[in-house]
């Protein structure tokens, strides 16, 4: 029986707290989620946010230029790392580095070169750990890129879902942390040209993406085949929830057949 090919795009706003620094205790959470789901046969990449925010807690640097930012993001990755590692460890599962540019998914050569290797990793029962190569993806500070990276390793990876893991319990017309009460859209069968207008622009201030790079992710994904959310990283078991097919966060439909 195939295995189901996830892919958890992990967001900043999810793994930091009020001032930008990482809270260990949301990626031990997630990581026990993903544990389990690799024990009921999924195959899981997961692509993180957060390096900025852990290098914050590292060091004190108070500039805002974005040579500061790709400064915390170098510091910060391999605490980032060492912190999946550990946290996967007590689960006995391993755990592996893959830093990505968009140059590394445009050229074939080197899209080949990260495809077989991260397919070997999946073979090994080995949990890749992507991250955009912040130190040199200037692209990635500035507009967060993230979220399309996840949506162009689910593309790539011929994954079955894509999970982007957010603040918020899933697109509402109403930015929910202006508009207290809010309601999600709990399914989309096709991404209208008008939600883009409603994703508005950058989210948090600890974000970069906000809900516009969101729907830009749902929108390459679906037009794959790939059924997709948008959900709460924040929500107890919501990776379960969604594996078992229960309503959480907004469901996005794929367009067509893979």
């Amino acid at each position: 029986m195939k295995k189901k090919r996830i892919v958890i795009k992990i967001g900043t706003a999810v793994l930091t707290d009020s001032v930008g620094i990482l809270n260990v205790r949301v990626i031990r959470k997630l990581v026990d989620s993903v544990s389990k789901l690799l024990d009921k046969g999924a195959e899981i990449m997961i692509v993180t946010s957060g390096a900025i925010g852990a290098g914050r807690g590292r060091i004190k640097l108070h500039g805002h230029t974005l040579q500061h930012k790709q400064a915390l993001a170098s510091i910060g990755q391999a605490h980032l790392m060492n912190i999946y590692d550990s946290y996967f460890k007590k689960h006995k599962r391993l755990v592996a580095q893959v830093l990505l540019t968009r140059d590394d998914l445009e050229d074939k050569k080197r899209y080949l070169n990260a495809k077989h290797t991260i397919e070997e990793l999946l073979k090994l029962g080995v949990v890749p750990i992507i991250n955009e190569n912040d130190t040199v993806a200037i692209d990635e500070i500035k507009f967060g890129d993230n979220d399309i990276l996840s949506a162009e390793v689910a593309v790539k990876m011929k994954a079955d879902r894509l999970i982007i893991l957010t603040d918020v319990d899933g697109f509402c017309p109403k930015d929910p942390h202006i508009k207290k009460g809010a309601k999600p859209i709990r399914e989309v069968k096709s991404i209208k040209s008008g939600m883009k207008a409603w994703a508005g622009g950058a989210g948090s201030q600890r974000g970069t993406g906000g809900m516009i790079s969101k729907i830009r992710a749902m929108e390459m994904a679906t037009n794959c085949g790939i059924v997709s959310y948008i959900a709460n990283g924040r929500k107890q078991d919501v990776l379960l929830n969604i594996w078992q097919g229960k309503s959480e966060g907004t469901k996005f439909l794929p367009r067509s057949a893979r």
